[in-house]
């Protein structure tokens, strides 16, 4: 029923996804990676979504527990990515890839993909994140220090840049490294535009995140959305940190 539905091309996402789900139970490669190109939202747009599906095959079958598949279909993303000579996909199949084998307990094998990505220039967020956590687990401060320093620069997502800069932080404060000194604020947010134009004096973190904001005279009205309840919350930007009301 599900190969006549496809056959027909139907545009029901949950479709391809069952038929998609029984060839990854099945290890089935050739027929996973045929159906994956004539998804309708591939087709549409291969150059975006065909990589992102098939690397979403690896980590359902790394989930599942059958690390040798994910390895090897991980292995077949890459290679595809490299023949396009897409960078950025390249960079995001390595650091998935990379997430495989640490799981699977080889990270010796992933911290050398990782750190072959990353000198080669990768912007891959897992390739950053997972290269520093794992050299600040070995005690290698300066070397995670290093890591984070030149992956701020890449343009990473505003959450990874976060955790990235609290890692950081730690980072210099160990000894032997030359920036101890009291905790300060780790910047919450990032600046893609204006860079300089502002300076964090304080910053307050509310619940529900903020979708949407207006500043009128010293209050900023923050809107933000959780389990479809809005909730309102001013905040008065001449106060510090307890600064709600």
């Amino acid at each position: 029923m599900l190969s006549d539905a496809l056959d027909r091309g139907t545009d029901i996402p949950a479709l391809w996804r069952s038929y998609n789900a029984i060839l990854l139970t099945l290890r089935d490669v050739d027929g996973l990676t045929a159906v994956t190109r004539s998804m309708p939202s591939v087709t549409k747009r291969p150059n975006d979504r065909f990589v992102p599906e098939m690397l979403g095959h690896a980590r359902a079958a790394s989930s599942d527990g059958a690390l040798s598949f994910a390895e090897a279909w991980g292995r077949l993303c890459v290679s595809e990515v490299i023949a396009t000579g897409n960078r950025d996909d390249e960079w995001m199949a390595t650091g998935e890839l990379g997430h495989i084998l640490e799981r699977a307990n080889r990270l010796d094998d992933a911290m050398e993909l990782w750190q072959s990505a990353f000198e080669r220039g990768s912007t891959d967020a897992i390739t950053a994140n997972r290269l520093s956590m794992n050299r600040e687990r070995a005690k290698d401060y300066l070397g995670a220090a290093a890591i984070i320093q030149a992956a701020l620069q890449r343009d990473l997502p505003a959450n990874v840049a976060e955790q990235l800069r609290k890692r950081l932080q730690r980072c210099e404060a160990r000894p032997g490294t030359s920036r101890r000194g009291a905790a300060v604020d780790v910047e919450a947010f990032s600046v893609r535009s204006g860079i300089g134009e502002f300076e964090l004096r304080f910053q307050a973190r509310i619940k529900p995140p903020v979708r949407s904001l207006r500043i009128v005279g010293s209050i900023a009205h923050c809107y933000g959305v959780s389990k479809d309840v809005g909730t309102l919350v001013n905040l008065d930007l001449t106060r510090t940190r307890d600064s709600a009301c």
